[in-house]
């Protein structure tokens, strides 16, 4: 066989090797997967958004904050202060539905949010000062406290309820319940009041608290997990018994209930039931 004959049925093998392989691939290693359509909103100043929750039929509803003046779709939003809490749902095409804002004069940020399946969401945050969440108004009993509000599916609120006290309040997430009943997780400092449920901070600079949210805006229960150094939630998801699975981090030596945990060295990831 001369060579040029040997090349060319080398060339064959190989387009046939190389074609197998291809095929053999799943569809996500063979080809990178298609943007269908992404939107923006927002303006000139600091507009972000942070936790998203989808819906079965493809919509999805986000949560943020934003600065100023900022446009979704046709709804346009302004700021009551530095920053302003915002909701908006966008539909399965990438259109926005509806959007909708809470906040005061001071610094408010939407952290977490969870869909119901009647369309409707919890979110979670923190607010500063005042701050007007529809009809109810949350006041801070110090500095940053955490709030928790419901979303209807048609972008008004349900109702909204605040767990703080003189210390720092953040809630991180939240995980909601076919019931409508929620857990949301964060950091607190010093003492914190979930209702009738107080809790209070070892002597760190953080402790991670979990709380229940009944489905009418009550809070049903709060704990804690800390000791002497900083321990924050930053995410709890829901089981269908009623418990909930926490995690964020931890840094020094930290009780969770009987459990001590103690970091290998700086932040050390905990996860907790």
């Amino acid at each position: 066989m001369n060579g040029p004959a040997r090349r060319r049925i080398l060339a064959s093998l190989v387009a046939v090797l190389i074609g197998s392989v291809v095929m053999a691939l799943p569809a996500s290693a063979a080809a990178p997967p298609t943007v269908p359509w992404a939107v923006g909103s927002g303006n000139s100043a600091n507009d972000t958004g942070r936790a998203v929750a989808a819906l079965p039929d493809g919509s999805a509803i986000v949560t943020g904050d934003f600065q100023g003046v900022a446009a979704f779709g046709l709804t346009t939003l302004t700021s009551r202060g530095e920053n302003d809490v915002f909701v908006a749902k966008v539909n399965a095409d990438g259109t926005f539905a509806w959007a909708v804002q809470a906040g005061g004069t001071g610094y408010d940020f939407g952290r977490g949010i969870a869909a119901l399946p009647d369309g409707s969401a919890i979110i979670t945050g923190s607010f500063t000062g005042s701050a007007d969440f529809g009809i109810p108004m949350l006041t801070s009993a110090g500095g940053n406290d955490a709030f928790v509000a419901k979303v209807n599916a048609d972008g008004t609120f349900a109702w909204a309820v605040r767990g703080g006290g003189s210390g720092d309040v953040i809630a991180h997430a939240v995980s909601a319940l076919a019931d409508g009943s929620s857990f949301i997780t964060g950091e607190f400092v010093g003492a914190a009041q979930f209702g009738v449920a107080s809790i209070g901070s070892v002597g760190g600079s953080a402790d991670m608290f979990v709380a229940r949210v009944n489905a009418d805006g009550t809070f049903a229960w709060a704990t804690q997990g800390g000791g002497s150094s900083a321990e924050v939630g930053y995410g709890v998801d829901a089981l269908d018994d009623g418990s909930a699975v926490v995690t964020g981090f931890l840094m020094g030596t930290a009780q969770f209930g009987a459990t001590p945990l103690t970091s290998a060295g700086q932040w050390d990831v905990v996860v907790a039931k």
